[in-house]
């Protein structure tokens, strides 16, 4: 039987391997992880001056009326932004989607003080109420579509009059469309003979 003494150092040559093995390894992470540190350090400066902004804490829906529960405030470089920043976000409606973690600007809210349907419409529209029945398209607020006339005379004849018409207001008997103002006429007197139609614009 060996001595004690010799398999003790036995026991340190046998363990040697492995504790170079660990320390080889440690040096390895820590050297990727200072890489990593240093590349989103060099991406922060490659972005510039980072400021601090109203952020959402979740989805905000067109319509909805901001309040202090949707905002977060952090700092974000100013070339991730993408508009101009609210600093009093609180109280203004959402006319454009607004993806939690995105920052909140002035771009994707209605102006300043304007409330209800109006507050999501295009600059230069008028809202008009079209009737819609039991027929009433698959469309939510904020949703594009066209306002198309349909002929009663028996000629099948559709025109459309009113283009990528925003969604700003629909209940059971009307959805309520902002068109631009030189549309109004034509999609009023279309809703007067109860010729109006409203067709769904999908992206691009």
């Amino acid at each position: 039987m060996l001595p004690r003494s010799f398999r003790s150092h036995l026991a340190r040559r046998r363990g040697l391997p492995r504790l170079l093995a660990v320390g080889t390894l440690a040096l390895v992470a820590g050297g990727i992880t200072a890489g990593v540190v240093a590349r989103a350090n060099d991406l922060a400066d490659d972005y510039g001056t980072r400021e601090s902004v109203p952020t959402a804490v979740h989805d905000l829906a067109v319509g909805h009326e901001i309040s202090e529960a949707d905002v977060a405030w952090r700092s974000l470089p100013v070339a991730l932004v993408g508009g101009t920043v609210l600093d009093l976000p609180i109280g203004r409606i959402v006319a454009a989607p607004i993806l939690r973690g995105e920052a909140i600007v002035a771009e994707r809210a209605g102006p300043d003080g304007l409330r209800g349907p109006m507050a999501i419409a295009p600059e230069d529209s008028r809202a008009v109420a079209i009737p819609v029945g039991d027929t009433r398209p698959p469309v939510e607020v904020g949703d594009r579509v066209d306002v198309v006339a349909v002929s009663l005379s028996g000629l099948s004849r559709a025109d459309r009059i009113a283009s990528s018409a925003v969604v700003v207001a629909m209940n059971d008997e009307a959805v309520t469309v902002a068109v631009d103002h030189r549309e109004v006429p034509a999609t009023a007197r279309a809703v007067l003979e109860g010729t109006a139609v409203i067709a769904l614009v999908g992206a691009g």
